[in-house]
């Protein structure tokens, strides 16, 4: 069934959506389980730039049981507006997976120039408090997928604007 639902969702055409019918794949994003269905939605999103989804996206970034699952839904919302979620952003460099933290760090990029004196201090402090966790539980920043490595380069970046 799910390939077939998947199916289905690949042969919408965008330019006939209305309306109803984003909040219609809204509501079945909130509740589908199946991870590729999931990814498949929030790409349409994405595609229709439907703003009205960002919190629905960051809802499931932010799930704590869909950590290793999120990289597609954080590039999906490269296309919307998101700033104000800039220190989720933060947070996901320092806690989730390789694929997630490098969707994280190109919305990071994108807004760094842009973001509050006040954000950029809150990311700072999350991103050392994270820094300083891990160095504890003697994670090393030694290769570049680390976390550590991530969290040094959005520290650099930060400090840079």
């Amino acid at each position: 069934m799910e390939n077939e639902l998947i199916k289905a969702i690949k042969n919408i055409k965008l330019e006939h959506l209305e309306a109803a019918d984003k909040e219609e794949l809204l509501r079945i994003f909130n509740v589908v389980k199946s991870p590729n269905l999931r990814n498949h939605i929030a790409m349409l999103f994405s595609d229709l730039k439907y703003q009205e989804a960002v919190p629905a996206l960051i809802a499931k970034i932010t799930d704590h049981e869909l950590f290793n699952n999120t990289g597609t839904l954080i590039f999906a919302l490269y296309e919307l507006e998101v700033k104000e979620y800039f220190t989720t952003m933060i947070k996901v460099v320092c806690e989730q997976e390789f694929e997630a933290r490098l969707m994280a760090l190109d919305i990071i990029e994108k807004y760094a120039q842009s973001i509050s004196p006040e954000v950029k201090e809150e990311s700072l402090i999350i991103l050392i408090t994270h820094r300083t966790e891990k160095e504890k539980n003697y994670i090393k920043a030694d290769y570049p997928n680390s976390t550590l490595n991530f969290i040094d380069q959005t520290i650099k970046l930060l400090e840079s604007v």
